[in-house]
């Protein structure tokens, strides 16, 4: 009944591994086939004999080598298999020794029970003293089989001699590799559900990658083509000031030739340069916080009046030219707030260029700029004298919509300023009870 047994074992094996062909088939497969070899030993070779120690010791070796050996891959870890050989066949030889010594067959036969047995002992220690990640239930359940089983085996000696209890050691046995055999496929399945999901979780996390680059490529888009459309305003804010030390200059120049040129002369005229060279200074510096790399900037503590101040002075000189009149009310600094000024910066910019977009054909082109401090926000409206179909109001805040014209705008400004908002915990819509077009940007501090 125990050699049918195995057989039908060996075979169901055998045809799962030729279907699944994967690795903990074929440790099953392996660990049947040798398991055979010791039970025939067992049965056949004379009892008492060094050859059935050799033969019945050498088939359990090579079963729990492979099983052992599956096991300890499951943790990336390798079993010497040369090394516990070596190991094998000194053991081996330790019992044949002994067995020319005269004694007994349950002495001589322990250093041979010990080399069948010791692959699963060194299987315990790699998974339990060297293992690369934790053991989970089903493991932590066939590592205790295992030493089970490998304590077990110690008592062959014992049984072997006894024809009462060597049917006993045999069904333990039984049960034991039985046992493990069904715990192998859980432990193979259960890995290749952990490997598939550290897979997948790389994956994700590359994909999160990929996508931060590409909002970051769009975000950088989208602010050098706010800064684009109003590289007409402000080379015109830098043009202005360089006429007027131009002017200054010659004129000094002039005076001086004709020596007539006073102290108050060249105070007057190097107080009018200084003061140009700081306009253009301040629009330059302006510039610069809007044009960083919001990359190199972290929230910190930043005046609100002053990023309104710093993005409206590149807006100032495109509304003057078509005609817009500007209102501001920002209340006295300091407004502090923790934020990323750049960013910030950039939402007001996106705002205030979709409003002087909006107004520029309009014949009452107005628009009006509010900073109020309620409770714990600052509400920052943007007003103009221009109005939004309702139904272009509800997908405003969709990327890539736009109802502007080609070459003005793709529709990711209001997308991008409201994922910088909501980053910032504030919040950005439409208000639309106003009659006129008003963006509502609240923000805590």
């Amino acid at each position: 009944m125990y050699l049918g047994t195995v057989v039908i074992n060996i075979i169901i094996s055998f045809i799962q591994y030729q279907v699944d062909r994967n690795q903990a088939q074929r440790a099953i497969f392996l660990f049947w086939i040798w398991t055979i070899i010791s039970f025939v030993a067992n049965g056949w070779l004379p009892e008492n004999d060094m050859r059935i120690i050799v033969v019945a010791s050498l088939g359990t070796f090579f079963s729990n080598y492979f099983l052992g050996s599956f096991f300890a891959r499951l943790h990336d870890l390798e079993i010497p298999r040369k090394s516990l050989f070596i190991v094998y066949c000194i053991l081996i030889f330790s019992s044949y020794l002994l067995s020319l010594t005269g004694v007994s067959f349950t002495l001589y036969a322990y250093p041979g029970i010990i080399a069948c047995s010791f692959p699963l002992f060194y299987t315990f220690y790699l998974v339990t003293i060297k293992k690369k990640s934790p053991l989970t239930t089903v493991q932590k359940i066939f590592v205790v089989i295992c030493f089970i089983y490998a304590i077990h085996l110690l008592d062959w000696p014992y049984f072997k001699p006894r024809p009462d209890l060597i049917v006993i050691g045999f069904w333990i046995a039984f049960i034991l590799m039985h046992t493990l055999s069904i715990l192998t496929p859980f432990m193979g399945n259960e890995n290749l559900l952990q490997r598939r999901n550290a897979r997948l979780s790389e994956e994700v996390k590359e994909k999160a990658r990929l996508l931060t680059t590409a909002e970051l490529k769009i975000w950088e888009g989208n602010k050098l083509a706010s800064i684009g459309r109003m590289a007409g305003g402000v080379a015109h804010e830098i043009n202005n000031p360089l006429q007027i030390i131009s002017l200054q200059a010659d004129e000094l120049i002039c005076l001086s030739e004709s020596g007539s040129v006073s102290a108050e002369h060249v105070v007057a005229g190097s107080d009018k340069i200084l003061q140009m060279v700081n306009r253009i200074s301040n629009i330059t510096e302006s510039l610069r916080k809007v044009a960083r790399d919001r990359r190199t900037v972290d929230s910190q503590k930043n005046d609100l009046g002053q990023i309104a101040e710093d993005t409206l002075s590149l807006c100032f000189n495109r509304m003057t030219a078509l005609g817009i009149n500007f209102i501001s009310q920002i209340p006295e600094p300091p407004l502090p707030i923790n934020c990323n000024a750049i960013e910030i910066s950039q939402v007001l910019l996106n705002l205030m260029n979709n409003a002087i977009d909006a107004v520029e054909t309009l014949d009452d082109r107005q628009i009006k700029l509010t900073i109020q401090k309620i409770r714990s926000i600052y509400r920052i409206t943007i007003e103009d004298s221009g109005s939004i179909d309702p139904e272009i109001a509800s997908r405003m805040m969709e990327p890539f919509f736009t109802t502007k014209p080609v070459g003005k705008g793709i529709g990711l400004g209001l997308s991008v300023a409201k994922s910088i908002v909501e980053n910032h915990n504030g919040q950005l819509y439409l208000d639309t009870k106003s009659k006129r077009t008003r963006f509502v940007l609240e923000l805590p501090f």
